[in-house]
């Protein structure tokens, strides 16, 4: 459920208060992965802990754009500063494909270490126990992000939750795979790069689903037509529109901007004409809550409303 009412630096401080928990909570479970995976001897955990790590910092950085994007426009962004949320949650998943990369490079070299060298290390219950709690504890951080990131209407806390997921589940995944190993002794020992390989993966995957969306919406995407036909309806709803039509979106960090062309009775008065272009911009952002700009072009209709 969205949160109504608030102003963009009531929606910035509940946003950064959410996120300074989380990267508190980041912080901790990143050192838990690294000395887990250090002393556990696993290359996977110590991976998952970079992964965390990482985490961390992009919180940094989301609290960086939520007090930007918090600002009022100036005359140099007349607009605004609210595309900076989706400046950020792209680059978060820019971040998150680098990461997955580093993986994948650092576990096809273990992989031939092994394979072909003869490399053999033992992986202990320490490295296991580090995987499940921070899967646990990440799982609950993705749904404390994304509960808040959609009553926010914030996509760099929801992109920043999804980060979360990434990790939970590769913790789980890394989880089962070191128990594998711990059960099955150093012939198993293949299965930690094995694992990180795969995690790498799951991180890409996930990152592409952050960053490719938002970079959509830097270019200008627009609004599905679904919530075009919403924006049409609610116009139409006013009493001396003849026709909405014309109508073009874009967005604004999470918010909608909304320009559109209005037919009414050519007799009307100027003032009059004004007077509808306010009606339906008031309906329109209630029906429409992630609206917060409409510009209207009143224009003289061709017939008598039916």
């Amino acid at each position: 459920m969205t949160m109504t009412g608030l102003s963009d630096a009531e929606r910035a401080q509940t946003g950064a208060r959410i996120t300074w928990r989380v990267a508190g909570a980041n912080l901790g479970l990143s050192l838990l992965k690294v000395l887990a995976g250090y002393f556990g001897h696993s290359q996977a955990v110590l991976a998952d802990g970079v992964h965390s790590a990482s985490d961390f910092v992009t919180d940094i950085l989301l609290l960086i754009s939520l007090r930007i994007a918090a600002k009022p426009p100036d005359a140099d962004h007349q607009y605004g500063h609210k595309r900076v949320e989706t400046l950020m949650a792209a680059a978060f998943g820019l971040i998150l494909v680098g990461v997955g990369a580093s993986f994948i490079r650092s576990g096809v070299i273990r992989i031939d270490q092994i394979v072909n060298h003869g490399l053999r290390y033992e992986i202990s219950w320490i490295a296991m126990a580090g995987a499940l709690v921070t899967a646990v504890c990440k799982e609950y951080l993705y749904h404390y992000n994304l509960r808040w990131g959609k009553r926010l209407n914030n996509q760099g806390i929801v992109a920043n939750a999804w980060e979360n997921r990434s990790d939970s589940m590769s913790s789980f995944g890394t989880f089962v795979g070191i128990t594998a190993v711990v059960a099955g002794g150093q012939r198993w020992t293949v299965l930690d790069p094995i694992i990180t390989v795969i995690v790498a993966v799951l991180i890409i995957r996930f990152a592409l689903g952050i960053l490719l969306p938002n970079i959509n919406i830097l270019i200008g995407r627009s609004a599905d037509q679904g919530v075009v036909e919403s924006i049409r309806a609610a116009a139409e709803s006013i009493p001396g529109v003849q026709d909405a039509h014309s109508i073009r979106t874009r967005f604004e960090g999470s918010d909608l901007a909304v320009d559109l062309h209005l037919d009414v009775l050519p007799t009307i008065s100027v003032a009059s004409g004004h007077e509808l272009a306010e009606q339906v911009e008031k309906c329109i952002k209630a029906s429409v809550p992630t609206v917060e700009e409409v510009v209207v072009h009143v224009e003289p209709g061709t017939r008598d409303k039916a």
